[in-house]
């Protein structure tokens, strides 16, 4: 899933321009617990047996991944962590937007000098 990118990727990779700071504090906002989701998605084996990295700290539960909707609105949970998947994806595509935004012109650059790297269309 899409919601399961990190905006700390973006901190390291990138000289964050005012907009692009401004997306990743907004995605930020949205999905405050993107990190637990993933590692929780991506180790669900061990969460499901329960001996995931937090149940291993801190004897959180096993719980079950539930989803919701309302009018306009979808909801992803997993115990206490709830993300509305509608706005994270609008604050996905803007994050998207503000790293093409900052980057684009850099990496269609040959940095040692050469030719583009990204050619037009002929």
């Amino acid at each position: 899933m899409a919601i399961f990118g990190s905006s700390s990727t973006v901190r390291a990779q990138t000289a964050a321009t005012p907009a692009l700071q401004q997306a990743i504090a907004r995605f930020d906002d949205i999905v405050p617990h993107v990190k637990d989701l993933r590692d929780t998605d991506e180790h669900f084996d061990d969460y499901s047996a329960r001996t995931g990295k937090r149940q291993r700290k801190g004897g959180e539960p096993s719980y079950r991944w539930s989803f919701a909707h309302t009018t306009g609105e979808m909801y992803l949970s997993y115990g206490p962590y709830r993300i509305n998947s509608t706005e994270a994806l609008a604050a996905g595509q803007l994050l998207h937007r503000a790293i093409r935004a900052a980057v684009d012109a850099d990496a269609e650059q040959d940095p040692e000098g050469g030719r583009d790297l990204i050619f037009p269309d002929r």
